[in-house]
């Protein structure tokens, strides 16, 4: 899989988020094509990081929400919403999980590689002193796992109450086959799309239709962002609750 680990150091954030597409859903809302085009640029001659530096001060452990901007100009405005029915079930497993310092839907938090016991990777979090005080020993709270209202895996310190307490709901205790299914899915475009070298949207479109045809996924569907149709390097964004891969002209 992946790493979905953030870097801990401004300068390469941007690379990061540009090298995972199964966090550009996270933006909070589709922005116009001129200013996607316009926030790739920024991103890729690092004026993006600079500007942003003062903020990741204090959110340097955010999990992206800080950048929704430049997370969503790849995914060309693929943006989910919560769930109108709840599940115990993330409707984006392939996000990664979200580990909070604190029982807040603000706190600070480090997004890791989707596993199957989200606790135990998050208690390795606490372990390592990641949310520990400075001068102080590192302690692993009791955690808890909900979904989000974007549709992933977040885990929290505190009792089985606090997803109620938040207005989320409890999260099974194990991924769906589905879901297991997606989580592959997005490693191979991931893989084999977004870490290749430049490929033009056609083959981009072609290498996705056989991750999707080979996936086992019902329902799935690979289109073409209009403006990028004929673009001599593309890459791919998945959104799972729609079920779609987008390719997108890049940069």
């Amino acid at each position: 899989m992946s790493d979905h680990r953030l870097p801990t150091d401004d300068g390469n954030l941007s690379a990061w988020i540009l090298e995972h597409p199964e966090v550009w859903g996270l933006a909070v809302e589709a922005p116009t094509t001129t200013v996607q085009d316009d926030a790739v640029r920024r991103i890729t001659s690092g004026r993006h990081a600079a500007e942003r530096a003062y903020e990741f001060t204090r959110r340097r452990r955010r999990a992206i929400a800080g950048g929704a901007l430049a997370i969503a100009v790849l995914a060309g405005g693929s943006v989910g919403v919560a769930a109108l029915i709840r599940s115990g079930q993330p409707d984006r497993p392939n996000e990664g999980i979200t580990c909070r310092a604190a029982a807040d839907l603000r706190a600070d938090a480090i997004v890791i590689d989707i596993k199957a016991d989200p606790v135990a990777e998050c208690a390795t979090v606490w372990s390592e002193g990641k949310f520990a005080a400075p001068g102080s020993e590192p302690a692993i709270p009791e955690l808890a796992v909900c979904i989000a209202d974007a549709g992933n895996i977040e885990v929290f310190p505190g009792d089985q109450s606090v997803c109620a307490r938040l207005g989320l709901t409890a999260s099974d205790s194990t991924l769906s086959p589905e879901n297991d299914a997606v989580v592959a899915l997005s490693d191979r475009v991931t893989n084999e799309i977004n870490l290749a070298d430049c490929a033009s949207a056609a083959a981009a479109t072609d290498a996705a239709q056989l991750i999707v045809n080979e996936s086992g996924l019902k329902g799935w569907t690979v289109v073409v962002r209009p403006d990028s149709a004929g673009a001599a390097c593309a890459k791919a964004a998945v959104d799972a609750p729609t079920r779609t891969v987008t390719i997108v002209k890049f940069p």
